[in-house]
């Protein structure tokens, strides 16, 4: 199956976050929001990062409309500026596919489980 180079790992943070964690990107997805992605690594573990915010455009000006909790980091954690581990671990099973929205995320966790965010 596919693995993380370590030619790919120096042009993308989150191959450099596979490598570390020893991880494989056989089982890895990524989804994208507004601001902010979410991950799932090689052992179906969720990162995030990104921002909570999420702009709005109006006909006078662009505005920041916050999405607390967005990151799933919880309250004051505003903004990752690398793929960050997510501190729960859906009911401790592991995660099967995500999805992102402006102002959600969601991942499907092994047992079925929906989880939204």
């Amino acid at each position: 199956g596919p693995e993380v180079t370590a030619a790919a790992a120096t042009r993308c943070p989150l191959n450099r976050l596979m490598m570390q964690s020893e991880a494989t990107l056989l089982r890895a997805s990524v989804a994208a929001g507004g601001q902010h992605s979410v991950f799932i690594d090689g052992e179906g573990r969720l990162f995030s990062s990104g921002n909570e915010a999420t702009e709005i455009s109006s006909d006078e000006e662009e505005e920041l409309d916050p999405a607390a909790g967005l990151l799933g980091h919880g309250e004051g954690v505003t903004r990752l500026t690398s793929p960050t581990a997510l501190p729960s671990l859906l009911g401790g099973e592991h995660a099967e596919s995500v999805s992102a929205g402006i102002h959600h995320s969601l991942a499907i966790a092994a047992d079925g489980s929906v989880w939204s965010w």
